[in-house]
């Protein structure tokens, strides 16, 4: 037996190596256990991270089942009964502190195959200085195609590519292209009069820095607050096609009755309803700033996109549309300035709209009262549980995801409520790529009986259990039933 420790910087292929470890081991019929640590804030934010989730990797289709989510100290003590012969795997290693690599050790020894990705630097020289080797992964420039070094790379989140490993070389460049959101479609002259309209516009006028990219116009060299405009636009599609494959594919295919509808309240520049629009949506935008609307409709107009915008609050808009109906809403960091502005009352009349608007999915983000700008505004403490139970308690949802801030390269925390999906048990790995479609990584009692009454309430509904899709509610109830006793 070995102990084998893989280092090296994100997007490598640590945990596709740790995850193919397990699955050779498996198929060997050897016993194994994949660790992670719930002393980390971080995992603990992450939906699939739980015992019986799945944890993927950027390699499509592979994936482990977690054994133990477990403090430091609980792991050391399961791993001093695993019998030899069986595989220790650990990810995101560093988590679990120092005190762990004795317990490697002493696994390998007693004849444990012991596998440890992701160490932090001081269990790299613990290991290092009791002669434990530590294999350094690394790839070439995904642009490039160097090798230049095993330090050298970074990962870096593109409109075109996605997820790619950079060298230094090539950082600067990536780094100035983080703006781009899709191939320019607007005419020379156009993108610099725009370019010039965005440089004199609020907050940062007289500087070449926005709040948020402008759907097909290239601002190379400009400095974005919103630099994840582009992957959140991509996770909304991803998560609406994995949950709605069925009505996604005869939308695209234009077999469905009618256009799909999106609204964003509180678009800027409108990126996310161009995003859309050129997918063939409906789409509508609302600010209340007029310099942005006005930027927003020249940019629709360019384009041809149909996109409708208005210039309004928030909450007299939401007001005057009672009934309003949308296959999709979303609303990024607004409600919580109507809550600052005109109480929490107000704030939860918009929040009713915007959840009872939504068809089939509705995405929110919102400012936290821990924030430097919205310190001593609000009257209630806004975190992450407070806007969840929200969309728990008063959505109406079947399904609340969220994902955490830093998953996938998002700023804020994002929250995705779900109205009778096709698909149930969606998840979003907070690795690269989404993982749509994998089992639902909480298995409490409330959501299993959901699960099962949905079940049986549309026998042609897909249940996602252990990764496979489940169509006979007597199966799925059975399975549900195993999973709530805990066999």
């Amino acid at each position: 037996m070995a102990l084998t420790a893989l280092a090296g910087p994100p997007g490598v292929g640590k945990t596709t190596h740790l995850i193919g470890r397990l699955e050779d081991a498996q198929n060997a019929g050897n016993p194994t256990a994949l660790f992670l640590c719930s002393d980390s804030d971080d995992l603990r934010s992450r939906p699939n991270v739980r015992e019986g989730g799945t944890m993927g990797c950027r390699t499509p289709g592979m994936g482990a089942t977690i054994d133990h989510f477990v403090s430091a100290a609980e792991a050391g003590r399961i791993l001093s009964e695993l019998p030899a012969g069986s595989l220790a795997a650990f990810d995101e290693a560093a988590w679990f502190g120092v005190d762990i690599v004795e317990a490697w050790i002493e696994a390998e020894r007693r004849g444990v195959d012991v596998v440890v990705s992701s160490l932090s630097e001081q269990q790299v020289a613990i290991l290092k200085e009791r002669s434990y080797p530590v294999t350094r992964l690394t790839v070439p420039c995904m642009l490039c195609g160097k090798d230049r070094g095993r330090h050298s790379h970074e990962l870096f989140h593109t409109a075109e590519r996605g997820f790619v490993v950079v060298c230094d070389a090539c950082r600067e460049a990536v780094a100035r292209n983080q703006c781009r959101s899709e191939p320019s479609s607007l005419d020379g002259e156009l993108c610099e009069e725009l370019t010039s309209e965005l440089r004199r516009m609020k907050p940062f006028p007289g500087k070449e820095h926005a709040y948020q990219p402008v759907f097909g116009l290239d601002l190379p060299g400009w400095e974005l607050v919103r630099g994840d405009t582009p992957i959140r636009a991509d996770l909304i599609r991803e998560v609406l096609e994995a949950a709605f494959p069925a009505w996604s594919a005869s939308s695209r295919a234009g077999e469905a009755d009618g256009r799909p509808s999106f609204i964003d309240l509180g678009c800027c520049t409108g990126f996310f309803c161009e995003y859309f629009a050129a997918r063939g949506w409906e789409a509508w935008g609302l600010d209340i700033d007029e310099d942005f609307i006005a930027l927003a409709r020249r940019v629709s107009q360019a384009l041809g996109s149909g996109v409708e915008y208005c210039q309004s609050a928030l909450l007299p808009h939401v007001q005057g549309h009672p009934g309003a109906r949308f296959d999709v809403t979303t609303s990024f960091a607004t409600v919580q300035w109507v809550i600052a502005q005109s109480g929490l009352d107000a704030g939860l009349e918009c929040f009713d709209w915007i959840f009872g608007a939504a068809r089939k999915m509705c995405v929110l983000e919102m400012g936290y009262s821990e924030e430097e700008i919205y310190r001593e505004k609000l009257p209630v403490r806004i975190d992450r549980e407070w806007v969840e139970e929200l969309m728990r308690t008063r959505g109406g949802f079947d399904e609340v995801l969220v994902i955490p801030k830093g998953s996938r390269g998002v700023w804020r925390d994002l929250f995705i409520g779900l109205k009778d999906p096709e698909v149930c048990g969606v998840t979003v790995s907070g690795e690269g790529a989404a993982e749509p479609g994998r089992p639902a990584p909480v298995w409490n009692a409330a959501g299993i009986l959901g699960l099962a009454a949905r079940a049986v309430r549309n026998p042609g509904r897909v249940v996602q259990l252990g990764g496979k899709a489940v169509q006979d509610p007597a199966r799925a109830m059975r399975e549900l039933g195993r999973r709530l006793r805990g066999g």
